[in-house]
């Protein structure tokens, strides 16, 4: 039997057809819609266990100077300080599936999840890395979506979902990441005028 995961479920009994008739079927290992829903069950705690949050903030620079400057999947480095590096690993730019290294203070690996030009929204996955704290992050998955607020400000909404952080508690990491959100986003809006001068 395969459940949705693609693992595999041995049914398997060292009784004999005879004992097994005799005993019924209360030895039955569960039903495949059982197994489903208590797999369904499972991935809903672990997703009570994780760790959100995020910032909504409207900077003051045009909204599609910022978001030519946030798709821009291997460009972190040219307008946040703190990354020395960042480049392609595997796939192409913007293309879903793609892996970007970047290296500063730490280093991480992120894959790029969604990517939509249209309506300026993308999602990427923190998977090897060493981001901050000794053991980095586990199940990090940010999610990053900029509009036109009219007058030529951009707002932006930075959501990210993480495994509990050793070392840190909930609002201990909410404080670092929304300061960390905060900064960033302050160096996007000043990169996205400075690239709208020119």
């Amino acid at each position: 039997m395969e459940n949705k995961r693609g693992l595999k479920f041995m049914l398997t009994s060292s009784e004999s057809p005879a004992k097994e008739g005799r005993k019924g079927r209360r030895n039955q290992i569960m039903g495949s819609s059982s197994m489903e829903e208590l797999l369904s069950k499972q991935e809903e705690k672990e997703e009570e266990r994780k760790w959100s949050g995020g910032v909504e903030l409207t900077l003051d620079c045009p909204v599609k100077s910022a978001w030519a400057l946030q798709s821009d999947f291997a460009g972190l480095h040219k307008w946040v300080p703190t990354v020395r590096k960042c480049e392609l690993v595997e796939g192409e730019n913007k293309k879903v599936g793609c892996l970007r290294y970047c290296i500063g203070n730490s280093w991480v690996y992120e894959r790029l999840l969604e990517f939509d030009d249209h309506n300026m929204y993308m999602s990427y996955r923190m998977e090897s890395n060493r981001f901050v704290f000794p053991k980095g992050f586990q199940g990090y998955v940010s999610k990053v979506r900029l509009r036109d607020d009219g007058e030529g400000k951009t707002f932006v909404s930075w959501t990210y979902s993480v495994n509990p952080v050793f070392s840190q508690t909930e609002e201990q990491l909410t404080k670092f990441m929304t300061a960390l959100y905060t900064n960033t986003l302050k160096h996007l809006e000043t990169a996205a005028n400075l690239r709208s001068k020119l």
